[in-house]
């Protein structure tokens, strides 16, 4: 479901927002992700919009020390 926030993997895309993450939420019948711009900032929304899962990229390959972001972002996710 994507991407819910502006990314530079997809610079060409327009976000979608958190309603979208909103109604799979309570219509999707498969397994969904919430993708596009997750971060630890904007993981917290997602979440709360009712994401069990996220696709991460960006967020992890940008970062200085991707193991703790990947850690950080696994924690969040609890």
């Amino acid at each position: 479901v994507g991407p819910v926030n502006a990314t530079m993997t997809k610079p060409e895309l327009s976000p979608i927002g958190l309603d979208y993450v909103r109604e799979a939420t309570r219509t999707a019948k498969l397994p969904w992700f919430a993708i596009g711009g997750m971060n630890t900032s904007t993981l917290e929304q997602a979440r709360k919009a009712g994401a069990t899962r996220v696709a991460v990229s960006s967020a992890i390959m940008e970062s200085n020390d991707p193991a703790a972001t990947s850690m950080e972002l696994l924690e969040d996710l609890k």
